[in-house]
């Protein structure tokens, strides 16, 4: 009776990680799904509103910002609550912020606008700070990077969601005045809402595995000492930072790139650098399977660096293809390097990626500010604003060889041991 009791727990336990994993995969793809309409529809809202260019790029980072100034208390109320009552309260926020986004259009008012995009980036915040450990925590330590990665590519997946559904809404006969906004732009937001609710009703229904519930092990004050404490944590933390910021600034600017080196020539869909973003994801979850993840992470990063010189000195189609490049190869960075650290602090691992999520979004949100201004108010060319992405690619490079030497310099001293 006790063997079938052990088996029983056994399969259950086995039933609920994969569950809480699919659970993360989907749930990713709702925020991917949700941030490629967002920056699709970003810039017709901009001028339906009248946005002056100087604050286009502190109002789009409202959304980055929200990761960097919430992400901590996300991560003690995950702590505190467990990831079950956070990811409901994500959600719930969701569906307030698509139905204030509805009544932002239909009411033509930018501090509608302005308070949904907020709620939007905080569930994310609240989204985010409980699926990447989840997804961490939901099997074998040696394979929770590749986990990671693989539900980070859900959120690509969801992207190309976003933006198919921005193209379908604005190609046929959509001009941002009020009269035409309403329609066009609101309904994939009460689409959006409808299916969130949906989500939580089910996110309350399953049984996420044991350890998604309250950490009792230590104290606050301890876990915030171990992790400022460890130079490994803050290294990969600098580096999660460097990999938004790159990746941020190779984005922000493309499009005057494009326009700038090859004039008159239209943009297709697999020319556009979140395209390859997301092939590069899906490609890189397929290496891991016999690649290393540090090993692949320094390749990676390193051949991106060399794309994105290329791209800045060059120019011209071949810059255009390097820089399309660099996009690609920057994929997997930003989850590897989370991976890698919150493999390495299970036991404070709510707290670990929440200070990770908040040096991520110090990246994102002050790179797109700086971009912005830097490109449609001072002008700046865009292959000197390229120029900007090589000292925060050769961070990541560097965590990526030290973090390969010291898995190496492990695998040694097991060997040695045994």
């Amino acid at each position: 009776m006790n063997e079938v009791s052990a088996v029983w727990k056994a399969t259950e336990g086995a039933g609920r990680r994969t569950t809480a994993i699919l659970l993360a995969a989907g749930l990713f793809a709702i925020s991917g799904l949700t941030l490629g309409l967002y920056q699709s529809f970003f810039f017709r809202f901009a001028n339906f509103y009248a946005f002056t260019p100087s604050w286009v790029g502190l109002i789009f980072s409202v959304f980055y910002i929200a990761y960097f100034a919430l992400a901590v208390p996300a991560a003690l109320f995950h702590r505190r609550f467990g990831y079950k009552l956070g990811l409901l309260l994500g959600l719930s926020s969701f569906v307030f912020a698509a139905f204030l986004m509805y009544v932002a259009v239909v009411q033509r008012t930018s501090g509608f606008f302005l308070a949904a995009v907020a709620m939007m980036g905080s569930s994310g915040v609240l989204l985010d700070t409980a699926l990447n450990p989840l997804a961490v925590e939901a099997g074998n330590p040696s394979t929770s990077i590749a986990r990671l990665n693989i539900t980070h590519a859900f959120n690509g997946l969801g992207l190309f969601g976003g933006y198919f559904t921005a193209v379908t809404l604005f190609e046929k006969h959509f001009e941002l005045s009020l009269g035409a906004a309403t329609p066009y732009s609101a309904r994939p937001y009460i689409l959006i809402g409808l299916v969130a609710m949906l989500l939580a009703f089910f996110v309350e229904q399953v049984p996420l595995p044991s350890f998604a519930g309250k950490d009792k092990t230590s104290t606050l004050r301890h876990e915030f000492g171990c992790l400022l404490g460890d130079k490994g944590f803050l290294t990969a933390a600098a580096s999660g930072c460097a990999c938004c910021a790159a990746l941020m600034i190779l984005w922000s600017a493309s499009y005057r790139y494009h326009v700038d080196e090859l004039p008159g020539h239209v943009i297709a869909v697999f020319e556009r650098g979140w395209f390859w973003f997301v092939i590069g994801r899906l490609v890189g979850c397929t290496l891991l399977r016999w690649v290393d993840p540090m090993r692949l992470l320094q390749w990676s990063v390193g051949l991106c660096l060399i794309a994105a010189i290329v791209a800045a000195v060059i120019g011209g189609v071949a810059g255009w293809v390097s820089l399309l490049s660099a996009s690609a190869l920057l994929s997997i960075s930003y989850p590897t390097v989370l991976g890698s650290a919150l493999e390495g602090h299970r036991t404070r691992i709510r707290l670990a990626a929440g200070l990770l999520l908040a040096a991520g979004g110090i990246g994102s949100a002050l790179l797109a500010v700086s971009t912005n201004v830097m490109l449609d108010v001072l002008f700046v060319h865009p292959r000197v604003v390229v120029c900007l992405a090589l000292p925060f690619l050769a961070v990541v490079l560097a965590y990526a060889r030290t973090a390969h030497r010291a898995c190496n310099l492990r695998s040694e001293q097991l060997v040695f041991s045994d």
